[in-house]
């Protein structure tokens, strides 16, 4: 197994990543309730506020009309419970995005340090600690930060599964965990669909290690007849689970093709390399600044995970033995770095050909982990050679990601998506007897709402 030359212990990673995940929470919390909810957030705060049955339907009902919601209904019973506990403050509409997001920083380390060694995990935290990207949403009443937890979460008890004590725990909780990701957003099919491909590669790999084992004879080498009676956890419990939650929530391809078309109306035919360039922009500084201003640093990160692919294919984690086993440990890290990264973005261009289903970078959120460590195994490489580079590399994009912060807590074009609450104080300073509310756009009724506490009707 590959080394670290003058690592730190353990302990001192932990004291890091615990620090880290402490300043990623202390960043989301900073001015959560400083912009109004927009729509999209009312729709979330609609949702939760239905009884269970209505949430399990997917209905979103506008006066008289009825519409079917194209997300599944798994975040809105958590958010259901949450303001039950909380009440409906911004806040607490924000307080699950924000949980996700800051889990997403000891997930990143794990995930690291299951793909290389603690420094590359510790490295993928930090990105995920001051990732703009992730500050924006986990400051957004939506699930995207939700499946991308649990998208990171499942992919990896799914290298545990093969590759790590409690194997059989793991497996359970892959199941678990990758059916609650189908079931908070449709589009983690995607993510599943690299998984299976990911575990392909892993079991070949467990298999060429334990056929070369000193330890193994011919009739204790693994077949996967033999494996899953190993291992019945993941067929009594992860895989029922997981067809429980999928049919629960209706989750067939029918049924998802169904629903893009039935939302594509005003939506337009975007290119590969837009969406290719907004991932990158997305992913690496954020929201709040554009490619076009920013492309040299962009640039870089872009570099860093080219960088992270090439390391990861010239040398294994694991010192292979068997040429089979080079070969699958390649296979599942070129799965989990580039494929994780790019089917989803392939797969929304490829259907857009179809029916226009992208509507920016939210869509393939769930992608962003796999740049991280991509980056993140890049930087180990150049550590490995050239510390003062790495080292000098780490503090311009921390510093670039910093100023993208910057911006979207001071620049007064991120104040508010929509100011649904300076309008209702505004009419509930202003209100008079006889007065009438008109609402021109039906949707914003539950945004106004939320803030509006005069005595008018709408």
């Amino acid at each position: 197994m590959t080394q670290l030359v003058d690592s730190p212990p353990r302990a001192s990673f932990r004291r890091a990543v615990i620090v880290l995940t402490l300043l990623a929470f202390g960043l989301r919390m900073i001015d959560i309730e400083a912009r109004g909810i927009w729509w999209d957030e009312s729709l979330s705060l609609f949702r939760a506020r239905q009884s269970i049955p209505y949430i399990l339907s997917n209905r979103i009902d506008i006066g008289e009309t009825l519409t079917v919601d194209q997300h599944p209904p798994l975040y809105f019973l958590l958010l259901h419970g949450v303001i039950r506990l909380m009440g409906e403050r911004d806040l607490a509409l924000r307080f699950p995005s924000v949980l996700f997001a800051t889990a997403l920083v000891p997930l990143l380390y794990a995930m690291g340090s299951r793909l290389r060694n603690r420094r590359v995990g510790l490295l993928a935290a930090l990105w995920g600690a001051i990732s703009p990207f992730y500050l924006w949403y986990a400051q957004e009443a939506r699930m995207y930060t939700m499946v991308t937890a649990l998208g990171l979460a499942a992919t990896y008890l799914l290298w545990r599964t093969f590759q790590g004590p409690n194997r059989r725990l793991s497996g359970l909780g892959f199941g678990i965990t990758a059916a609650a990701a189908l079931a908070t957003h449709y589009f983690a099919v995607l993510i599943l669909a690299v998984q299976a491909m990911m575990a392909v590669f892993l079991w070949r790999q467990h298999r060429a290690e334990l056929s070369t084992s000193s330890t193994s004879s011919p009739t204790e080498r693994p077949t996967l007849r033999r494996w899953m009676a190993e291992h019945p956890r993941v067929l009594r419990g992860g895989l029922p689970a997981a067809v429980i939650l999928l049919s629960a929530t209706g989750f067939v391809g029918n049924h998802i093709a169904r629903l893009i078309r039935s939302h594509a109306a005003g939506r337009v035919y975007v290119p590969l390399h837009d969406m290719l360039i907004d991932a990158l922009n997305a992913f690496s500084l954020g929201l709040t600044v554009s490619f076009r201003n920013m492309w040299p640093l962009e640039l870089i990160f872009l570099a860093l995970f080219g960088l992270g692919l090439w390391w990861a294919w010239r040398h294994p984690h694991r010192e292979e033995r068997h040429r089979q086993s080079i070969r699958a440990a390649r296979g599942a890290a070129m799965m989990l770095l580039p494929g994780y990264f790019l089917v989803p973005i392939l797969a929304f261009w490829l259907y857009s050909h179809y029916a226009p289903v992208y509507m920016g970078s939210r869509y393939i959120i769930m992608s962003s982990p796999a740049f991280y460590l991509g980056m993140s195994l890049g930087l180990d490489a150049l550590w490995s050679r050239r510390r003062w580079v790495a080292g000098l590399l780490i503090a311009v994009l921390v510093a670039g990601m910093g100023y993208s912060t910057a911006r979207y807590f001071t620049h007064e074009h991120y104040e508010a998506k929509e100011d649904h609450r300076s309008s209702a104080l505004y009419v509930m300073a202003n209100e008079r007897p006889g007065d009438v509310i008109l609402l021109t756009a039906p949707e914003s009724i539950f945004a106004f709402r939320h803030y509006y506490r005069g005595q008018l009707d709408i």
